[in-house]
Formats: C-alpha cells, structure tokens, sequence
C-alpha cells in the first residue's frame, strides 16, 4: 500500500512539470513507465488530464462553456462518444464497466503519445479540447432568504444561524443577536436594520417574526410588502420604512410609522382580514398590557442607515491610524527587510514604495499592468491584479536560512490554473521559491532544492473556499531551514507546519540547511519561465494591500498583532 500511494505521489509531480512544461525526457520516459500496464495508473493520468483541460478549456474559451460531471471531448469520434456517454472516468475505468481489451490498449498508447507529445511541445489533443458537450444534470438551489450585509460590534448567540462573515446568505430559521448591530437584506429587496439583543425568525423571502429587540425595516416598491409579525400583532407595509421595538417581557411593543403606511392586524383577526389600526407617516402606537396609546413617531429612536455610515467612517479612520502607527514600528524593526505598505500613493504612480529600503535589501517595486484601488479600508490603497501581464518587479540580493512574508489579499476567485503567485523569485537557482495558492484552495511553498529540478513543495490545508472570496485575509509563511521548520498562517492562527527538507533528495537533512535565494522577486505573479522561454500564466487575481519580509521567524503574538491591527473590523 505505501509503495502504492508513493507511487502517486511521483506521477503527480511528473504530471505536474509535464503540464507546466518544465519536464525532462527522463520525466517524460518515467511517466511511460508508470503508466504501461497499470490500470490505475492510466486512471489517476485521465483524472489529472481532465482537470488540466477543465482549466485550460476555462482560461482559453472565447464564450462561457458549463462543464458537467458528465462530458464527453468532443474531438473523439462519434462512436467512442456514444460508447463512453454518460460515463465518468472512475466508471469508465471500473472493473464493472471496462473497454475491451483492444480499445484499452489503443488508450494506452494514446496517452503515451499524449504524453510525449505535451513534452514536445506540440497540442495533446487529449489535455486541450476545443469544446465539451454537456449533459444536464442536477439543478443547483439556493436555500437562502436574506443576505447578512454588514455588522457593527455583533454578537450572535448559539445555537441558531450562526453567519461567520458580512455577506453570508441566510436560510430560513432563527437569528440570535446577543449585542450589537446586524444589517440584513431580504431577497425580496426589503432591507432591515436590527439592534440587539434581538431575537428574529426568518420565515420567507418578505416577512419575518420579531420575539424581543428593536428592528427599523425599509419597504421598496419592488419588494411588493413586507410583514413583520410578533406574538400578539402583524404589522403589513407595501411600500415604505416602520420601526418595531419590543421589550423582552413582550409586554411592551411599539410601532413607529416613518414613510408610507403600516397596517395593523391582531393575531386572531389575520384570517378574517381585518386591520385594527393603519399608522400613517409620523404617527406611533404604544401596545401594553392595559391597552394602547398613539403617540408621535420617533426615527431617532432606531438605528439608521446614515448612523451606520458614520460609525463605520468613524471606526475605519480609527483602525486606519492604528495600524498606521503599527507599520512605523515595524519599519524600525531591527530585522525588516522589506516593507510594502501600499499607502499615500497616486493612482498614476507606477512605483510601489519600500518603506525600508534604507536597509538597501529591497528595491522599490516597478508596477506591470496593476491599478491601484481601495485597500483594506476606503482611506486605504492596493493593488489590483486581474490580468496575465499584471505584477510587481523588485530586486533583492542575499541568501536567507530564515524569512517571515507577510501579506494581506483579497481573492476575487480562486485559481483557475494549478496555482497562483503571491510572492516568487527569478531563475532555476537552488533556493529560488514560490509562494503560491493552489485551485483547491490550499497554500503551497515550493523551494528549488538543487540543480536536477528537485523541488520541495509544502502544502497547507485548504485556507481558501468559495465564501472566502471579496473579503481580506492575512496570510503568513514562516521559512526557518535551521530548525527545519516551514509554518503557514492564515488571519493570526497557524494551520499548518511542516518539518523542512534540506538539498537531499528522499528526505529532510537536519544537518544541512536550505537557504532561500533572493535575486529578482515578483509579486502577485510567477518570475519563472518555461524551458522555451514563455511564461506561465500564475497571475493572481484580486488585490494585495500591505508586503512585509523579515529577516527572523515572527512569534505567534507578533503575528496576532499584526493581524489584529491590520483587520477591517
């Protein structure tokens, strides 16, 4: 089993510099070998080539293309099509449900001659199909009603909806805000502000029933109503903003009228339709034990949108110069190396200042094809990366045993080629690296660990997932060949270390270290180069705001520092 599983592991790599086009004949005559007369292996090459092809088909197609579980290459004729159609390669592959022989070993040459041909250079007609046909299959839905927009100091409680992030969709069900302030919009176009605590069922895409809390909702014409019921009342608006409080005894409960009209019914007269009070626009009703006033309307009384933008104005100018005053002390750090803070400059410049270059370790970065925009904070600049062409040059020299990177990115999407560059260095030399992040989400650093190609990959868990995206995340690598240690961080907590390798070829040196090797870097792309002298298409795609590189292995409360100076909120 364990000269199995390493077996896959070899073929990976060997696949893996096939596809990238940095694999030797001797690569190539290997992959031959592996496949020849071994099922499984031709299995694990049809799975790695359909993803491949997945990838190129999306990065090269002039027109949207879906591609399903279940695709047939459009290139194979029609009657290999018929015979595989419906098919997955694990099917097609299966014991149950095999080719006959003659057809498998006209496969098996095929994808030797794939293999070679990808080497040379020429199209694989099997890695780059030009089309896909697409059967349907199951409809993807979306159990949400609402959206969670923005908080202000939130606290949700347990057991109920539990959203981790602004932005999450919520499924029907019962939100608890224990403290502070929730923004929520419902499909319907209906939006609501709610103060806690506050207890909020959501029950479809235009209504909702309030327990206790306060909750100032606003009524476009297009959401065509929204109801808002308690335990005693419903109050019904087509068109308009009301607010809602109601004490935790549920013994008090006041509807304030803003813009348009509130209809109110009792519980026990929904069905028959009748309304016992209609609230127009400064009108109030008082609802306790012993009966009911009218009283005038107060908005001041509710949270509004305009005290959401200012508190939000108010608290990013504040993390703002908190973190400002964080970025001065790291740059008199003893050991900085680098420090590319993104801050007060233009939108035409094309010069990425470094903030320590006095050390003279770093240049100043010349900026390739990126715009700037907002950083992590309105006040705030970034880079954006959203093109093939788009990086940042720096020069550097020296070898170091031991670096920190640290960076904060905002991903658009994730990578859809086999990974993308946060930060890589020039050349085939022994020490260059990579520091990239995978299709699947995962974090990698890749050290060239001599001059036979041997390269030392070290991969986190996955980090990164579609709910990732459009949101900031700080991420960290800590490279320290003395204690052979390589540790990946992601937004202050570490998810992964590994033992590092030295330049052995089979397993880690604890004797002989490994040091990085400078020279020429990019950032958000790949410095490197194909054996035929083009580059691989690695460009990130998003943003970057803040580089820092150290010359020494950053503790976890320095790191947590910088995390939490450096958060949105």
């Amino acid at each position: 089993m364990k000269g199995k599983l390493e077996k896959f592991v070899e073929l990976e790599k060997l696949l893996s510099a096939l596809h990238d086009g940095t694999a030797t004949r001797a690569d190539a005559s290997r992959i031959e070998t592996i496949l020849r007369g071994d099922p499984e292996a031709c299995e694990f090459y049809l799975d790695y080539t359909q993803m491949c092809a997945d990838t190129d088909l999306e990065c090269s197609a002039t027109q949207l293309i879906e591609v399903g579980r279940k695709t047939v290459p459009l290139d194979i004729s029609a009657t290999t099509s018929h015979f595989y159609r419906g098919k997955t390669t694990k099917q097609i592959l299966n014991p149950k449900w095999r080719p006959l022989p003659w057809f498998a070993a006209a496969a098996g040459l095929m994808l030797i001659a794939g293999s070679i041909a990808l080497f040379s250079g020429k199209k694989n007609p099997l890695a780059t199909p030009q089309l896909r046909a697409t059967e349907i299959g199951e409809v993807s839905v979306d159990n949400g009603v609402a959206i969670l927009m923005g908080t202000v100091d939130a606290s949700f409680g347990h057991g109920t909806l539990q959203p981790l992030e602004n932005g999450v969709i919520l499924p029907l069900g019962e939100l608890i805000l224990e403290s502070g302030i929730a923004e929520i919009e419902f499909y319907s176009g209906t939006r609501i502000i709610l103060e806690g605590p506050s207890v909020l069922d959501l029950t479809s895409e235009n209504s909702a029933l309030l327990g206790e809390g306060r909750i100032r909702a606003n009524i476009p014409k297009q959401s065509n109503g929204f109801t808002l019921g308690t335990s005693q009342l419903e109050m019904v608006d087509q068109t308009g903003e009301f607010g809602v409080s109601i004490e935790q005894d549920g013994h008090v409960t006041e509807i304030h009228c803003f813009l348009g009209e509130v209809e109110i019914l009792e519980a026990s007269s929904i069905k028959k339709g009748k309304s016992i009070k209609k609230l127009k626009p400064g009108e109030a009703l008082s609802i306790q034990v012993n009966g009911s006033r009218k009283m005038d309307a107060n908005s001041m009384a509710f949270v509004s949108y305009d005290d959401i933008a200012h508190n939000a104005l108010e608290n990013t100018t504040l993390r703002h110069h908190k973190w400002m005053h964080l970025a001065e002390r790291m740059r008199a750090d003893a050991d900085i190396l680098a420090l590319y803070t993104f801050e007060d400059q233009g939108p035409r410049e094309r010069q990425l200042v470094n903030q320590a270059a006095y050390k003279d370790m770093f240049s100043h970065g010349a900026i390739v094809g990126c715009r700037w925009t907002n950083g992590r904070w309105p006040s705030k600049g970034a880079l954006e990366f959203s093109r093939a062409s788009d990086r940042v040059k720096v020069n550097s020299h020296g070898n170091h045993e031991i670096l920190t990177l640290s960076t904060w990115i905002r991903l658009d999407t994730l990578p859809r080629t086999q990974a993308v560059s946060l930060l890589s260095s020039h050349g085939r030399d022994i020490g260059a690296f990579d520091w990239s992040i995978l299709r699947d989400g995962r974090m990698r650093f890749s050290v060239r660990a001599n001059d036979k190609n041997k390269i030392h990959h070290y991969n986190s868990p996955v980090a990164f997932t579609s709910n990732s995206m459009n949101s900031w995340h700080h991420v960290v690598i800590i490279y320290d060949s003395v204690n052979t240690s390589i540790t990946h961080l992601l937004n202050g907590q570490q998810i992964s270390t590994h033992r590092s390798w030295g330049t052995g070829q089979s397993k880690p040196s604890e004797k002989r270290t490994l040091p990085l090797t400078l020279g020429d870097l990019e950032i958000g792309n790949f410095a490197g180069k194909l054996p035929n002298g083009k580059r691989p298409v690695r460009n990130l795609t998003g943003r970057i705001d803040e580089l820092a590189i150290f010359g020494r292995a950053l503790d976890a409360n320095e790191i947590q520092e910088i995390f939490n100076a450096g958060r949105q909120k």
